[in-house]
């Protein structure tokens, strides 16, 4: 009973759940995601040779031989037909032999390589072995979820219950069980979290957060939807304590109180580092392009953005929570709408009742929903002026809202009953269980 009251025991409980649930899962599949998983695995094999993959290259044996060997998920056979040692047509593979991986930077492949290297000398194939590093990603994602809810003071149990709620979720679960870019954002989301809970309690140097604004943004540019969350909720903070009775009381202005909030200016910093990332980034990927060739085309839909577009994307992520773009089971459908619900209930609620909370706990609230409504419209906005077309955004790429989401619920229903605690973790236990059964 000592390790079970520890506080270590949950962190151990949440690596042990997403390793293990990870390994399941991929022990079961065999064709590749929908997902550009079949780019990804290009990139992965390109890692010890080119470091990253250019704008306009065209993708190599190893993906071509693998996605002839196991066809993609709802869309069958491609190639020229598994381990014939040719595959020189590019009209048999997506995007007609093209890659459209060269948007990212090479910080999620490298870092998936290295780790997948001691599995690939064991003979598991790079497909598999990148497949099976998503457990190490999910369980940085979970732990950090958890000690978020912690620096939140969320008791362990709560904090550990929701943990396994997050772990479930279809969202999380594509992302974790193939090659895909969305298996870090759990984790980058959650430590961007924790390090602005941390500059907000002043207990670290402001400087933590543009660098990891940084980090994130150059892992997946949607990851500046947990910057922006970050950077809102300091500067709502930093306004309600400039406005509060407090600090009117040392006398100085409102703006100079405001301004001069170092919190503030870390919010600020931490938007601009994470734009500037991008920014740099897509120079290194434009001086980087094969000259010539044109990049793959990968949106198969192409629309012109419009104001219906606009404001379609305005609710996209806060009625999509958890959800995935692929056929869901009826077990994601019930816990995503359940999860939905939850989720608009805790952050309308904790604004209502901003009188009664914390500053801390109303600026979270605040931000969350700003950031939720705004990213869907950011995002097809910034589709549009850098391609020149606007596609309906995909609900996955509102994963980086999911540790905001979870700290909402958490600080909403933590004044409730004493046995509130026990009942989130059995909620998370059963949910958990429902993942591995019918997930």
């Amino acid at each position: 009973m000592k390790i079970v009251r520890s506080a270590v025991f949950p962190i151990i409980v949440l690596i042990l759940a997403s390793v293990g649930f990870v390994s399941s899962h991929v022990a079961e599949q065999t064709a590749f995601s929908p997902f550009d998983e079949f780019v990804y695995l290009d990139y992965l094999a390109k890692v010890p040779t080119q470091g990253i993959v250019y704008t306009g290259d065209e993708t190599g044996a190893e993906a071509r031989n693998a996605i002839s060997c196991r066809g993609v998920q709802y869309y069958g056979a491609y190639g020229e037909g598994c381990d014939t040692g040719f595959h020189n047509n590019d009209g048999k593979y997506p995007y007609d032999g093209g890659t459209g991986a060269s948007i990212y930077a090479p910080l999620y492949f490298a870092i998936t390589w290295a780790a997948a290297q001691p599995l690939t000398l064991l003979g598991v194939g790079l497909l598999d072995a990148g497949r099976f590093i998503g457990g190490l990603w999910l369980s940085l994602g979970t732990v950090g979820v958890y000690v978020l809810l912690r620096l939140l003071r969320i008791h362990r149990l709560s904090a550990l219950g929701l943990s396994l709620v997050v772990l479930s979720t279809p969202a999380v679960l594509w992302a974790s069980v193939y090659i895909s870019t969305d298996a870090p954002t759990l984790g980058i989301a959650a430590a961007v979290g924790c390090v602005a809970v941390l500059v907000a309690k002043r207990r670290i140097n402001l400087f933590w957060l543009p660098a990891i604004s940084i980090v994130a943004v150059l892992f997946k540019v949607q990851n500046l939807a947990a910057v922006i969350v970050a950077g809102i909720a300091l500067l709502v903070l930093g306004l309600l304590e400039a406005l509060g009775p407090q600090s009117r009381a040392s006398g100085r202005g409102f703006l100079t109180r405001l301004v001069t909030d170092k919190r503030v200016l870390g919010a600020i910093l931490a938007v601009v580092s994470g734009a500037a990332a991008q920014v740099g980034w897509l120079l290194v990927r434009s001086a980087n392009a094969v000259p010539g060739v044109p990049a793959a085309v990968v949106d198969s839909v192409r629309l012109p953005l419009s104001l219906q577009g606009l404001l379609d994307e305005v609710f996209r992520f806060l009625r999509t929570v958890g959800q995935t773009d692929a056929v869901p089971t009826t077990f994601g459908i019930v816990l995503t709408n359940t999860l939905t619900l939850v989720v608009i209930a805790s952050v309308i609620g904790l604004i209502v009742e901003w009188q009664s909370r914390p500053a801390t706990t109303t600026s979270l609230a605040v931000a969350t929903l700003v950031a939720a409504l705004l990213l869907g419209p950011a995002l097809a906005m910034a589709v549009y002026l850098s391609a020149g077309f606007y596609f309906p955004l995909p609900a996955r790429y509102g994963m980086a809202l999911l540790p905001a989401f979870m700290a909402c619920i958490a600080l909403y229903f933590s004044r409730f009953s004493r046995t509130g605690p026990w009942v989130t973790l059995a909620i998370g236990g059963t949910v958990f269980a429902g993942a591995v059964l019918f997930a």
